[in-house]
């Protein structure tokens, strides 16, 4: 902008007011070509801008969609390993022995949840977002296999952890053992006779 002004002033002799109204002109195209030259900046800053406020929107949709996609994969997943536990045979018989063994597991690591009698109402169970299995219902525990059983005492499920690193593969066998022997044993009312047959 000097320059030009510079320009006027050594080579054209015309007078005071015609110089300042050069100057001014000068001085307004030059603001012009400013403006010019700032209105793509501008509007980069305002796109930048948006941009960077969809960020956390985008950020949150990400993360809900990549907990989903996890939640999934892994209820499939678990429901793939119920499945082959079901099929899985109990190799340790319900022995007294092995009752016996089964109870003192189940002292000491189930009680205080399932309860003494196995009835889900032990002194935690009140405090636990989930109520706890009641072994002594009939119409559920026939419905478990063994295999199941052994595998909700390996895996755990919230709030109950697993046990596969705390017992020993035979111990959560036996505590299966255990927990079947809370199902009330059948009577001899119960159980209809043999009709004897009559003679002719």
């Amino acid at each position: 902008m000097i320059l030009p002004c510079l320009r006027l002033l050594c080579w054209r002799p015309i007078s005071g007011f015609c110089l300042l109204c050069n100057i001014g002109w000068e001085i307004l195209n030059d603001c012009a070509k400013i403006s010019k030259e700032q209105i793509p900046i501008r509007r980069m800053q305002a796109q930048h801008s948006k941009r960077k406020s969809h960020a956390p929107y985008l950020i949150a949709l990400l993360l809900v969609g990549g907990l989903g996609t996890t939640a999934l994969v892994h209820s499939v997943s678990n429901w793939t390993a119920r499945a082959k536990a079901r099929k899985l045979q109990n190799p340790i018989p319900p022995t007294k022995e092995n009752i016996g063994m089964g109870m003192m597991v189940y002292t000491d690591h189930c009680q205080r949840c399932h309860g003494e009698k196995g009835d889900g109402k032990g002194e935690k169970a009140s405090q636990l977002s989930v109520a706890p299995g009641n072994f002594t219902d009939m119409h559920k525990m026939k419905d478990l296999t063994d295999g199941e059983l052994y595998w909700q005492v390996t895996s755990g499920r919230d709030p109950m952890p697993g046990f596969q690193d705390k017992l020993s593969v035979e111990e959560r066998w036996q505590v299966v053992d255990y927990v079947r022997d809370f199902l009330p044993k059948p009577t001899a009312a119960s159980v209809p006779e043999a009709e004897t047959p009559k003679q002719k």
